[in-house]
């Protein structure tokens, strides 16, 4: 199971701006993620929360943030080359926090925008080394394999190709070894 992160954002839709806060809401133990539209001045959503973190992704960088007691973020890691001008979709770590995943997606040309590039970076946070790929989608799993003492870390994630006009999908899992991915 992944550990949980919850990311904060504010979001401009061509008809209206939203807000998405952590905030405590007073009877609970638990953060509770709020989004409010801007515009309207209102309340749109509400839900408790059981997550401890924020990550922050920026143009350059990726920063964890704990919501507990009065600390600073803290960068894990800059982005890669391949994330460059790319919408990030997705972030994740695994339950340990030792293995970190940004996901973006771009136009993979500007004659047809409509089709997308999908650009994975992994982070080691012991080695901190970064590995470059091409992937829409990534999740992280514990496996135990079969006379071993500890659970392996797998990544999965999911990748697209064409040649020739047709297009080939693949998803992949990978155990996650020291180093980076084999």
């Amino acid at each position: 199971m992944e550990k949980p992160l919850l990311l904060c954002f504010l979001m401009m839709t061509r008809c209206n701006h939203f807000l998405s806060l952590e905030a405590q809401v007073p009877g609970t133990s638990q953060d509770h993620l709020q989004i409010f539209n801007i515009e309207a001045k209102q309340k749109m959503k509400s839900y408790q929360m059981p997550e401890q973190m924020l990550a922050l992704v920026t143009q350059t960088s990726v920063y964890h943030w704990p919501t507990e007691g009065d600390s600073e973020p803290i960068k894990m890691f800059d982005r890669t080359a391949n994330l460059a001008n790319n919408q990030i979709i997705n972030y994740r770590c695994d339950p340990s926090e030792k293995w970190l995943v940004l996901i973006g997606i771009a136009p993979v040309s500007a004659e047809r925008p409509q089709l997308v590039k999908g650009n994975m970076q992994l982070y080691s946070v012991d080695q901190q080394h970064s590995q470059a790929l091409e992937a829409h989608a990534a999740a992280f799993a514990s496996f135990r394999i079969p006379g071993n003492e500890r659970d392996s870390i797998l990544i999965s994630f999911a990748t697209k190709s064409s040649n020739a006009g047709q297009v080939t999908s693949k998803l992949r899992a990978v155990r996650i070894r020291i180093g980076i991915a084999y």
